[in-house]
């Protein structure tokens, strides 16, 4: 898809975003070339917006934006080489109304989501319904992935009905929903569900940490029936038997919805965002995992059919090589490496399955089977490490393989010993990668988004960890001996410099009070002998009055030392027939009154102002 358009970041309009998710592309930016990079593929996608659409404004069905996107598959147990398919998505507003469900074909039978995709049988790839029940109804399964303590999906195998088997605790709802359906034909026209929901902020997810609501929304992806905060059923049988990289995707979300022309109404030019006000910084986080490798060699497990054998010949994107089976003479990969396969130059193991492409006849075609040696016609993986309960087993004994419903474990073909032991079902085998990413815009600013590289941890929300997040932190470097901090991340010394209790000029605190009208120093009388507003303590000019006929007047000043302080005075009025002069003490002088003709005549004398200065 291309896709061109007009950067705004201006506030208060509707702006499209346009952006792009990539994997294991190489410099040239193109899937299927020498230079891909062949990453592991994404486990799980969550991003933290910090706003979020109005879900009673915007009518179902609403066109809310579209996605190009140019996936690697393997398709029928061949090598997952296939990166020229297009697979174009148009997302619509999706009702969150979690008691209104659609229900998947029962797990275990192919295209299970085609009927919820509006196409009836025989799945022809061109939809019957639109706008898809996958839309204007809530799809059962997310009931089951967002039910915090959902354990499986009953006797009926449709997850996120009455049979289910869970706890007391209700389904999550999501606060909006968008919803894109499409088929691929050159998958047997499988059809493929993508949705991403928005849940309130801090909300605690299944499987998921819990998030900080300073993060944002969290809006979750949902592949099919899977997601970052689990999965309601394995992936079901279909021709597609590899999802792998490169993949290269583009796409838009419009800032005002379009009209969908398969319904009656008009529902284009509702605001889905308005950009805040000039100067405002938005932050969203891309949340991102892989999936897991247990064995380390490159190739993660849903696209390892020998999870725990490091392969060093065997390559998923290159056909047939280190799969050497064979069949009257004629190479006939058998989609199983060599390294685990108990028949290695044979593609069939006769009796049930009798033909190359399911080696345990389970169903599930040997390169989408999380158990291709096992029979597992449930695919069961409750730890979700892409390898099913039935051969993840602990350990370096990898077993013997089981095929067809009345095999017994232990008593078919050995499989050559793993090279790196298992933890078991319940214990995910291989690391998990975490990459965040960070976006960050200025309204008004440049409108292309900052991304900060691939971080391994969520960013603090609390630089200076005084328990005042980052946004709302008017002093984000609070040492940490300054502590307790008011609402607003502030010690006391940083609003008021010499902790007298009076506030610096400008700072309010629940620390301090008022205005100080000498911050440097601690005054906290606040006294202002002139009253020009500069308290006494650190005001070194004033003026005072020496009451009439008085031989002197003392004028404290906190900081004059007799050592070194200098008072310099300046009488406002006629002082007649009389000196002035200072002595100073500690804290304070003195201005004395002499009469002129010596010792003993009268001091008589109006009242008599001066002025002063003081240097300390």
């Amino acid at each position: 898809m291309t896709v061109s358009c007009q950067p705004d970041a201006s506030p208060g309009s509707h702006a499209d975003i346009v952006g792009s998710f990539n994997l294991g592309l190489g410099p040239d930016g193109q899937p299927g070339t020498a230079d891909d990079t062949n990453d592991y593929n994404f486990g799980g996608v969550i991003d933290f917006s910090p706003s979020v659409p109005d879900d009673t404004a915007i009518p179902v069905a609403a066109i809310l934006g579209r996605l190009g996107s140019q996936p690697t598959l393997g398709l029928v147990d061949t090598s997952c080489n296939n990166s020229q398919l297009r697979v174009p998505f148009t997302f619509m507003k999706g009702t969150t109304d979690i008691n209104n469900t659609v229900e998947p074909q029962p797990y275990g039978q192919s295209n299970d989501l085609a009927i919820m995709a509006g196409d009836y049988p025989p799945y022809n790839g061109v939809q019957d319904v639109k706008p898809p029940p996958a839309v204007t109804k809530y799809p059962s399964f997310l009931n089951a992935i967002f039910d915090p303590d959902w354990v499986d999906s009953g006797p009926d195998k449709i997850a996120g009905n009455a049979d289910d088997n869970n706890g007391p605790a209700p389904p999550i709802k999501p606060i909006f929903r968008a919803v894109a359906t499409t088929a691929i034909p050159a998958a047997g026209n499988l059809w493929v569900i993508l949705q991403l929901l928005v849940f309130d902020k801090g909300t605690k997810l299944p499987d998921l940490p819990a998030f900080d609501p300073a993060f944002g929304y969290p809006s979750v992806v949902v592949l099919q029936q899977s997601s970052a905060a689990g999965s309601a059923t394995p992936p079901a049988p279909s021709a597609v038997t590899d999802f792998c990289t490169p993949l290269k995707t583009v796409g838009v979300s419009f800032g005002l919805t379009h009209d969908n022309p398969d319904t009656p109404g008009n529902e284009g030019g509702i605001p889905v965002r308005t950009l805040p006000d000039a100067g405002t910084s938005l932050t969203s986080i891309g949340y991102f995992t892989s999936q897991r490798d247990a064995d380390g060699d490159g190739y993660e497990n849903s696209l390892d059919p020998c999870p725990f054998h490091a392969d060093t010949v065997w390559n998923p994107r290159v056909p047939a090589l280190g799969d050497s089976d064979r069949f009257f003479g004629f190479d006939a990969p058998d989609g199983i490496p060599d390294s685990c396969d108990p028949t290695p130059e044979e593609p069939t193991t006769g009796p049930p399955s009798n033909q190359p492409t399911d080696h345990d006849g389970d169903g599930f075609l040997n390169r989408s089977d999380t158990c291709p040696l096992v029979y597992n016609p449930d695919q069961k993986d409750t730890d979700e490490d892409g390898i099913g309960d039935a051969c993840d087993t602990p350990g370096l004994d990898a077993g013997t393989d089981c095929v067809g419903p009345t095999c017994v474990p232990g008593a078919g073909r050995p499989i050559p010993p793993r090279t790196v032991a298992g933890n078991g079902p319940d214990i995910p085998d291989g690391p998990e990668i975490l990459c965040i990413k960070v976006g960050s815009l200025t309204v008004g600013g440049d409108p292309n988004v900052a991304f900060s590289s691939c971080l391994p941890a969520l960013p603090s929300l609390d630089d200076d960890g005084d328990g005042v997040h980052n946004p709302s932190d008017l002093c984000p470097g609070t040492p940490s001996n300054e502590r307790p901090v008011d609402a607003n991340g502030c010690s006391q010394h940083q609003v008021d410099g010499d902790l007298d209790g009076i506030c610096d000029p400008g700072k309010t605190s629940t620390l301090c009070t008022g205005s100080d009208n000498c911050p440097a120093k601690p005054n906290p009388s606040q006294t202002d002998s002139d009253g020009d507003g500069v308290g006494d303590a650190c005001d070194p000019t004033g003026h005072a009055t020496i009451p009439a006929n008085a031989a002197t007047f003392t004028v404290q000043f906190p900081g004059i030392n007799p050592a070194s302080s200098v008072v310099l005075i300046t009488p406002l009025g006629d002082p007649g027939a009389n000196l002035l002069w200072v002595s100073l003490g500690t804290d304070s002088f003195t201005v004395h009154v002499r009469p002129l003709l010596g010792q003993g005549q009268n001091q008589k004398h109006p009242p008599l102002q001066f002025m002063y200065q003081v240097a300390p």
